[in-house]
Order: structure tokens, then sequence, then C-alpha cells
């Protein structure tokens, strides 16, 4: 079902003037950022693509997964500082246990292919008008893995791996979706935002065994990052580079380079991606059902999180959302109605959403 049909006046008034705030200021951003402005990024994905290559290359021969780090590291000018700089371990060691590129490369279609049918199918069972979303989550799907190059790219595992979570919960069963959301967690740390998410989301609920299980999971995260932190210290002395840090304010117009970067959105001139990206978080946030409400709490708080973090050569941070957004632009056409129609009745008639 798609929401705002009823909701009071002035909200669907101030949603509406939200909307097109932000089409504004997107579409003025838009004008300064062109094609050229994102091959930074590219090199940058390709850089660390080489890097995750070598380190797979010299673990395989039986050398410590963080002594080859640190040497791969110094030897590129990649910083050691702060510990985040170094990617978990757990795909290289996936990576070097499969033992071929070509069946690492398999998992990550399967799992990409699952998450696409699986929220195919979740899609259908909210809303019978959600079915296009299957052409929808397929493109952005196939888009992730384009956009990442290489299975060794942390971020299309963890994406993908979180797509799949989502399907996976349900209200008798969250344990998998909670286990999957850890694997992501533990292949790349930016996909922790997504466990709080779940947990406030149980707690609001009143979902209290639920919610246990993500507390559990996130203090396993914590725990784990604790780990990481602890062996990276081990393997750098003070006279290694440091990163010059990733809080870089870009606005809204980082956010829409994020968005053409990492999601399907990179077929659209830049024009339209700013018209896309509000339009995909309204209707996320129309659709009233529990995979729908997660998904946007999520998408809207990595979406502000950009505008504060990420630097010009991070905007490959994109394929994190890749999967999602575009999903959400299946139901903009009914939440604009529902709030055109919403902002033209008097107050009286209608009470709040």
């Amino acid at each position: 079902m798609i929401r705002f049909g009823q909701c009071s006046l002035w909200l669907a008034r101030s949603i509406l003037f939200m909307l097109i705030v932000t089409f504004s200021i997107g579409l003025s951003a838009s004008a300064s950022v062109s094609m050229p402005s994102m091959r930074p990024a590219a090199d940058s994905a390709r850089s660390d693509q080489a890097l995750f290559q070598q380190i797979a290359t010299r673990v395989a021969s039986g050398e410590d997964y963080y002594i080859a780090s640190a040497h791969e590291h110094r030897l590129r000018s990649y910083p050691l500082f702060p510990f985040v700089a170094v990617r978990p371990p757990a795909l290289t060691y996936l990576r070097v246990s499969l033992g071929s590129e070509k069946a690492f490369g398999a998992l990550l279609l399967c799992i990409a292919v699952l998450a696409t049918i699986g929220m195919t199918f979740r899609a259908y069972a909210a809303s019978s008008k959600l079915l296009v979303g299957a052409a929808v989550g397929l493109l952005s799907a196939v888009a992730v893995t384009v956009a990442a190059n290489s299975p060794l790219f942390h971020d299309a595992w963890a994406s993908l791996l979180l797509m799949l979570a989502l399907v996976c919960r349900s209200e008798r069963h969250y344990i998998p979706s909670a286990l999957i959301a850890l694997l992501a967690i533990l292949i790349r740390e930016m996909a922790l935002p997504f466990v709080p998410v779940m947990l406030l989301m149980a707690l609001h609920e009143q979902r209290r065994p639920e919610a246990l299980v993500w507390a559990v999971i996130l203090s396993i995260a914590c725990l784990f990052f604790w780990s990481h932190a602890t062996a990276v210290e081990t393997v750098r002395s003070f006279s290694d580079l440091r990163s010059p840090g990733w809080v870089a304010s870009g606005g809204w117009p980082f956010v829409l380079r994020v968005a053409h970067a990492g999601t399907s959105f990179m077929l659209f001139p830049m024009k339209l991606v700013a018209l896309l990206v509000p339009l995909a978080l309204l209707g996320w946030s129309a659709i009233d059902h529990p995979l729908a409400k997660r998904s946007a709490f999520y998408l809207i708080g990595m979406v502000a999180a950009f505008t504060v973090v990420g630097r010009p050569d991070n905007e490959y941070w994109g394929i994190l959302i890749g999967p999602l957004l575009p999903i959400g632009l299946v139901a903009a056409p009914a939440a604009l109605y529902n709030l055109a129609r919403a902002a033209r009745k008097p107050t009286s008639s209608r009470a709040s959403v």
C-alpha cells in the first residue's frame, strides 16, 4: 500500500515543498557536476582493486593478512592510520579459500540474483503495483556488479548482502537476516549503520526478541572492529601515512555524485539524477511495508551521512546503496499523486498519517 493519501494538509505541502527545494538544489548543483568529475573516483576504485588483488595473492602464498596489507599499503603510499584505512580480512580469506577467481565471481553473481529475485517477490507481496520492481531491481543489482569491475571490491559484496538480509527478514524469521548482515559488516565496515536501523525498528515495533538479536549482532561487530584495530596496530609504525580524513561536507552535490557513481543512475545525465534521487527516497518512504520502512530509514541515513562524510575520490561509496535506491522509483508516481491530492484537501477532512 502506498501512503500519504490520508496525511494532513500541512504535512503533504511540507513534503512537496522539501521535494521542490531538493530538486532545485540538485539541478543547480548538477550544472557543475560533469562526467569528467567522476574520473578520480573511477581511478581510485581501480587502484583499490589492484591493492586488494595483490594482498589476496600474498595471503594465498601463505603470508599473514595484516603483514601483507601493511606492506602493500606502504608500497602504494596508502595510509595505515586510522585502522579503518585497512579493509577487514574476511573477503580476502573467502577469496583464498575458494581458490578460483571464477568461483569467487560466480558467488557474487549468485548473491546478486538471489537478492534481486527475493526483493521482487517481497515487492510484489507488498503491492501488485510494484511488480515492475523486478526490472528495476535486476538493473540495480547488475549495475552494482558492473560498477565494481571486480569481485574483490568489498562495497559490492556488502551492498548485495544487505539487500539479501532485508529480503530474508520476516516477523518470524529474522536470525538469518541478522547473520547475513553480520557477514556484510565483516566484509565492509561501512555496512554497520544497517544494524542500528534494524535494532531501532524492532524496538519501535516492540519486537523485543528480534531487538535482542540485533543488539547481539551489533556487539559482535564492535568486538570484531576492536580486534581488527588491534591487529592493524601491531603491523604499523608511527611513520606510516595517515588518511586526510573523510569529513568533507560535500553536501547534496556529493550525494548526487555518489548516486551517479554507484547505482543504475549512472546511465542517466546528472540533471536527471538530481530528480531521480529524491523521488527514489520518496518512493521508499511511501511504501507501507516493514521491508520498505527499514530500507527507507537505511537509505535516508546513508544519504544524510554522505552530505557530511566522503571525499571526492570516495564517490564509489554509492555502491553501498546501489541495489536498493532505484527501486523506490516504482512507488514514486503513486506517492506524488497521493501527496498532490492531500495538499488540495482541507485539513478537517482527514487525519494525520
